[in-house]
């Protein structure tokens, strides 16, 4: 098993488990103690979890943004489910806002079937891709590049959003709860806030495993988005779907 698949084994069994020890994922998925520490203290560094004496804990109400390496192997098919989802509301001619979250990535392969396409991005892997495609035009925003999320932030990327007004917004967030959505990057928030402002529809793409948490930098409330989309409805989460029923749309 490569790295990066037992990475992501770990993390779907901590989300399942909050806790566990090094012997119990030894025994899950066949790899010595020095491995499984070693893949431990990398998921701390980016903020999953806690190692705990012999073990971890997930850390839910997380401050840290992933890295983009470990958020693409996230729940990679229900991303591709949602945005399927989500390819429901594009059209021929539309300007749309999309965010650099790695969710969106799958997008790309739909907007590329339409004709005369404007993308405006600060998703580094979302204009890489969409550069093949003769129906879209990308508008990559200025500023800085960061690496981490493979992204380009500032304060020159959030006025460079401001300067469009699009048809409709993709975006994703790092957690949501009752009262609305958040990030755990207050430069990614500004530029994903003025997204919103500037987009007549606003569609929040979101899989389940992100329900029921919260971060510390308010994104938006439930009122100033269109329509959630999410793969499945998981009874699981601290979460009231009956609320949004009518902006809650999932396969």
């Amino acid at each position: 098993m490569i790295p990066e698949e037992r990475i992501h084994q770990i993390k779907n069994i901590l989300y399942e488990k909050k806790n566990i020890s090094v012997k119990e994922l030894c025994k899950i998925l066949y790899c010595s103690p020095s491995t499984i520490r070693r893949d431990l203290l990398e998921l701390e560094k980016n903020g999953l979890l806690r190692r705990t004496h012999g073990g971890a804990t997930l850390i839910t109400n997380t401050t840290t943004e992933f890295s983009a390496t470990l958020r693409a192997l996230d729940n990679k098919e229900a991303k591709k489910r949602i945005c399927n989802l989500a390819s429901k509301f594009l059209r021929d001619d539309m300007s749309i806002f999309i965010d650099s979250s790695s969710t969106l990535y799958f997008i790309t392969e739909y907007v590329s079937s339409f004709h005369n396409m404007k993308v405006i991005t600060n998703g580094i892997k979302i204009a890489t891709e969409l550069r093949y495609s003769d129906n879209v035009e990308v508008f990559l925003t200025g500023g800085v590049v960061k690496t981490n999320s493979l992204s380009i932030v500032s304060e020159y990327a959030s006025a460079f959003v401001k300067d469009f007004n699009a048809d409709l917004c993709l975006l994703s967030c790092k957690c949501l709860d009752n009262n609305g959505y958040y990030e755990a990057d207050y430069q990614q928030a500004q530029i994903k806030k003025n997204m919103i402002n500037n987009s007549k529809l606003k569609l929040m793409l979101a899989d389940s495993t992100k329900f029921g948490y919260n971060s510390y930098i308010n994104l938006a409330s439930h009122s100033d988005i269109d329509y959630l989309l999410t793969e499945k409805i998981d009874s699981s989460k601290n979460f009231n779907y009956e609320q949004l029923k009518s902006k809650l749309i999932y396969q």
